[in-house]
């Protein structure tokens, strides 16, 4: 009787303690959860794009008020740094691709201005002596254009005037030297019109998402300019710059290097074979 009532003391003590080393870590682990979570969920982000960031932080710290019990939150925490590290992952590889497809732009824009100033060296020579002849302007323009990013930089025209200028610019002659700023790094093959600062800045106050034709590098041609009777044949200049619009996002949401040799054709063609297309 003695030695069972020694046994049953010391099972009550061990009871006894147990239960308070129980509610401790209870405690203990129901203060540092929420902190544990928090910093969890920081991690997590700081693995995202930054511009990912805000929205995935949003939905997590929702998810977790969801999750029943300390433990489950922590786990549901641990699984987001599991999630951010697949989606960085996404996000790199998405990066690369557009690194490289940027690059092989790049690669055709210089390869192509190139070749083209080559070929056309006889007819710029043959367009400079007319003007010289018939105008006693600059046989080259400079002006002010918006580039990528809302930079500006000069962009490089032939001039003339009079009928002269009304040919070039129906021939699709009068653009050509832009072929220099592409060279130089200034403006792309295919991409957006390139607007003068003032056109720009009015156009914006009309419609807001103009500014995101900057998002990419202006170009000599583009999807709107060999859609230009489209927009030219709108009912009033905010039809057409709203279809100029939509054309130009279309083109930077989709672009590629087969759209953009595509285009390409359209636009030698429309050059050299049936310029009042232009």
């Amino acid at each position: 009787m003695e030695l069972r009532s020694e046994g049953s003391g010391a099972g009550l003590v061990g009871a006894i303690l147990t239960a308070l080393v129980s509610g401790f870590l209870k405690e203990e682990l129901k203060a540092w959860s929420g902190w544990v979570v928090e910093r969890l969920i920081k991690l997590s982000v700081a693995r995202l794009p930054e511009s990912q960031r805000a929205r995935f932080e949003e939905e997590w710290h929702s998810h977790i008020d969801e999750v029943p019990g300390e433990i489950g939150k922590l786990l549901a925490a641990v699984g987001f740094i599991i999630s951010a590290h697949k989606i960085s992952g996404i996000a790199a590889e998405r990066n690369r691709g557009k690194v490289a497809s940027e690059a092989a732009k790049r690669a055709v824009d210089v390869l192509g201005s190139t070749v083209l100033l080559i070929f056309l060296s006889p007819v710029f020579f043959l367009v400079a002596l007319a003007i010289r002849l018939t105008d006693k302007g600059p046989v080259i323009v400079r002006m002010r254009r918006i580039g990528m990013a809302g930079r500006e930089f000069t962009m490089c025209r032939f001039g003339g005037s009079g009928r002269l200028s009304e040919f070039l610019r129906r021939v699709g002659f009068a653009d050509l030297p832009q072929l220099l700023n592409v060279l130089r790094g200034e403006m792309t093959l295919v991409g957006p019109h390139a607007d003068s600062p003032t056109i720009a800045r009015d156009i914006s106050r009309l419609i807001p998402e103009w500014k995101e034709r900057s998002r990419v590098k202006p170009g000599i041609t583009g999807l709107a300019q060999i859609n230009v009777a489209e927009i030219l044949n709108a009912e009033n200049k905010l039809r057409g710059g709203r279809l100029e619009l939509h054309h130009d996002l279309f083109y930077i949401k989709n672009r590629s290097l087969k759209l953009d040799i595509l285009i390409l054709w359209r636009w030698l063609v429309a050059v050299f074979w049936r310029p009042h297309d232009l």
